[in-house]
């Protein structure tokens, strides 16, 4: 965070908007990701005894989104590294398909029906934020962000018969936002040396109000809290002819003080808990000779909602340097496994009443992919 030098940093310490070389910057930015869930549940023999787990879902799907700012220096009233920026971000991308074959347990294994989970939506931050140079310290550098939140989601679980040709919807839901989610963050950073920044930002809760309209015309109030983030953030330059420097970031989110809450018409409430998030990011970047930047990177955070979860991701990139523009390709991968219960009940394909579902909770396997292209251009009018 502390070395970002593009309008980008709206979205993480606001107070490195003052870094940005030119008084005129654009930030232009394409996200992809795959995401590929592997679900399993296990086999036993007829004593009880744990053989493998067997694969019933697996599923491929990518999603890739544009997201693009603006910042401009000012020269005003003396103000020191004055600058403006404005933002249009992906705050919440709801997007997610699930197909899963089922398959009669018979000689020859067909494929009887068809259960599908797709969800859509994507909740849009507007963002704009001012950042400046202290008088009188100028090397300390304050940022303040704020942001509003737009936009709608839906999601919808249906199964299909292949043999009757009967579409059966269980569960389908329009989320519309009745509130408007505004979000803040404020930072700074002071170079102790030519060698050693350090910088700290926060980001303050906000809560999401949706009206859930569901498939039998049943409404739902909807509350989900989002948490208090602190982040710290280091950078070392390293003293060699080699271009390099070290990017370190500390977080915590309070998550155990949020609560998300569904209350229907009857005031009956489902009540929703979270644990707090640590999390801890790394990167090196090299700049070569030839003004060809290298860089590695690693972040590793638990769940906010199953305790003993964690995930880590790593990362990799490169790209091109010009006097006044930059291009910087990514790539990442970070993998996620625990357990959960069956999402479609196996009640729904068996015509015998003494029929029961298997107890046993699924094995789920995420493995994401992550691609990033993004493009800077720097206007100098001297």
């Amino acid at each position: 965070s502390v070395s970002l030098s593009a309008p980008g940093a709206l979205l993480s310490n606001p107070a490195a908007l003052t870094q940005i070389k030119g008084p005129l910057s654009f930030d232009l930015t394409f996200s992809s990701w795959k995401l590929e869930e592997r679900r399993s549940y296990p086999l036993y023999d007829r004593f009880d005894s744990y053989l493998v787990n067997s694969t019933y879902a697996l599923n491929n799907n990518w999603y890739s989104r544009p997201q693009g700012s603006a910042a401009v220096k000012l020269p005003f009233f003396g103000i020191p590294s004055l600058t403006l920026a404005a933002g249009i971000f992906s705050e919440i991308d709801y997007r997610y398909n699930y197909l899963e074959e089922v398959r009669e347990n018979i000689f020859g294994d067909p494929i009887i029906a068809y259960n599908q989970i797709e969800a859509n939506g994507v909740l849009q931050r507007y963002s704009t934020a001012v950042a400046m140079s202290i008088p009188g310290i100028p090397k300390l550098a304050v940022g303040l962000q704020a942001g509003i939140l737009s936009g709608s989601n839906d999601r919808q679980t249906e199964v299909n018969y292949l043999t009757t040709g009967e579409r059966v919807v269980l569960e389908s839901e329009n989320r519309k936002l009745t509130n408007t989610p505004l979000v803040f963050s404020f930072g700074s950073i002071y170079p102790f040396s030519e060698r050693i920044s350090a910088g700290f930002d926060l980001s303050l809760p906000y809560t999401l109000k949706y009206e859930v309209i569901q498939s039998e015309n049943e409404i739902l109030q909807e509350s989900i809290g989002y948490p208090l983030r602190l982040n710290a953030g280091f950078e070392y330059r390293a003293r060699q002819e080699l271009q390099a420097r070290l990017n370190v970031d500390i977080g915590y989110e309070f998550w155990s003080n949020q609560e998300s809450t569904r209350k229907t018409v009857e005031e009956q409430s489902l009540l929703l808990e979270f644990s707090d998030v640590f999390y801890f990011k790394t990167g090196v970047e090299h700049i070569f000779f030839n003004n060809i930047p290298f860089g590695v990177g690693a972040q590793y955070r638990n769940s906010y909602q199953r305790r003993g979860i964690t995930q880590t991701l790593l990362a990799a990139g490169s790209g091109f340097l010009g006097q006044n523009w930059r291009i910087d390709l990514a790539g990442a991968i970070s993998k996620l496994s625990y357990r959960w219960k069956d999402l479609f009940d196996d009640k729904m394909y068996v015509d015998d009443p003494n029929f029961q579902s298997r107890r046993d909770l699924d094995t789920v396997d995420e493995t994401y992919f992550f691609l990033q292209l993004s493009f800077k251009y720097f206007i100098d009018f001297r």
